[in-house]
């Protein structure tokens, strides 16, 4: 490097040394006191100091490209470790075997090479398993404890469905590791309808969503209940109470959500809300919807819970279903809603007489020749239960659909009311 090259690089415009040697007036005029030196002398003198102020600097000139200081990646947008060596060793050597293990993922699924080897996986194979599901997405969980890691379990709940159908996998969507001919693999035939591959019990009815989707192709058949809906026909029963499921419910089911049946023996119809069609709903007639017939309930697998010849129907005074479930060939509508018995007592009016023989042909009105099934017969030759409520008129009993029933002796409210009240609520809650 030149005097004058120094020069103009440190400190702009060259000067002659002639011009250097004259004085260069202070503030306030004072002279500045030069000390004798030649020309020649002065020039390794500026020399040395120009070199002093390069050397520090390094060997770049003011033309090279700034430094980019962008932290270096991996594949797929993986920082490598911050280490010595960047390899996430000590830095002394590289392929050092004790060195902490290589972020590399050569096949994409978010697991880096040396931990899927170490956990049985397939480091160029993003499904393992074949589930559709990618191995990063499942992860080294063993959900249900069956000694198999998720990534390696096509079925990690154990509920019966495929991981790719709880997870809406189609043909479409199939990674291209995935083999799509695998037993491992299943298309999923409704993608817009998906269950909780963690969870065997998505909906927490009790029943596991491999016995709801029967199947197990991910959609719903008409023959199915749904493994997304606690209760599939909306009657207000859940499915498994429905099916007799008591305590030994499906693995994953919460037992917060889940109400055991209390009466196994009694089944409903999970996929029918009516399921006697007799015009009330089953959740109606198990009004707490315990699964079994308590007092003052009818009962939801028998159009005549009390057996005396009067469908539920005409003794509560329907004219027409509750629901859209109940067949209309079976249904029985009531003749005169305004004259109502007891579903639950066949003999509303305690006079011995049996409701059925009173209204002879059980159609719920009092016609010719007919007693009545809500007042003491005087003309039965019987004599009167002593304990029959002195009964002035159905209202007494029942009340109507806009008011509370009134109470049988002893305070106790009478059956027909209770349950009249409930279906008068149902109602307007349809109109």
């Amino acid at each position: 490097m030149g005097d004058g090259v120094g020069i103009k690089f440190l400190a702009g415009p060259p000067k002659s040394i002639e011009a250097a040697k004259t004085p260069t007036p202070a503030a306030g005029n004072a002279e500045r006191k030069e000390f004798p030196m030649s020309a020649r002398a002065k020039a390794p003198v500026r020399l040395a100091v120009l070199v002093a102020l390069v050397l520090p600097m390094g060997e770049a000139s003011a033309s090279s490209p700034p430094v980019s200081h962008r932290e270096p990646t991996l594949p797929d947008g993986l920082p490598i470790p911050e280490s010595g060596d960047g390899d996430g060793g000590s830095g002394e050597d590289p392929g050092d075997p004790g060195d902490p293990p290589s972020p590399l993922d050569s096949d994409g699924d978010l697991l880096s090479d040396d931990l899927e080897l170490a956990a049985g996986l397939l480091p160029f194979d993003a499904d393992s398993d074949d589930d559709g599901v990618l191995d990063g997405i499942e992860g080294f969980i063993d959900t249900d404890a069956d000694g198999l890691i998720d990534a390696l379990d096509p079925d990690s709940d154990d509920d019966g469905l495929l991981d790719g159908v709880e997870a809406g996998i189609t043909l479409d969507l199939v990674h291209p590791d995935t083999d799509a001919t695998s037993p491992s693999f299943a298309a999923d035939a409704d993608p817009r309808v998906t269950t909780d591959r963690l969870d065997g019990d998505t909906d927490d009815d009790g029943l596991g969503d491999g016995e709801e989707d029967l199947d197990g192709d991910g959609a719903r058949a008409l023959h199915e209940t749904d493994p997304g809906r606690f209760d599939s026909d909306g009657d207000g029963l859940g499915d498994g109470m429905e099916l007799g499921v008591g305590q030994k419910a499906a693995s994953g089911t919460d037992f917060a959500v889940f109400a055991a049946d209390r009466d196994p023996g009694s089944l409903t119809d999970p996929l029918d809300a009516d399921t006697d069609d007799d015009g009330i709903p089953d959740g109606v007639e198990d009004a707490d919807r315990d699964g079994r017939v308590s007092a003052l309930e009818t009962d939801p697998v028998s159009m005549d819970s009390d057996g005396d010849g009067i469908p539920d129907s005409v003794e509560l005074g329907l004219f027409e279903p509750m629901g859209l479930d109940t067949d209309p060939a079976l249904f029985v509508a009531d003749a005169d809603p305004a004259t109502l018995t007891d579903p639950t007592n066949p003999d509303t009016d305690r006079d011995g007489i049996p409701d059925g023989v009173e209204d002879a042909n059980a159609n719920g009105a009092l016609d010719a020749g007919e007693t009545s099934p809500v007042m003491p017969s005087l003309d039965s030759g019987l004599s009167p239960d002593p304990s029959a409520p002195e009964v002035v008129s159905d209202a007494l009993y029942l009340g109507d659909y806009d008011g509370a029933c009134s109470a049988a002796p002893g305070g106790r409210p009478g059956a027909v009311g209770l349950l009249a009240l409930l279906l008068a609520t149902a109602l307007r809650r349809r109109r």
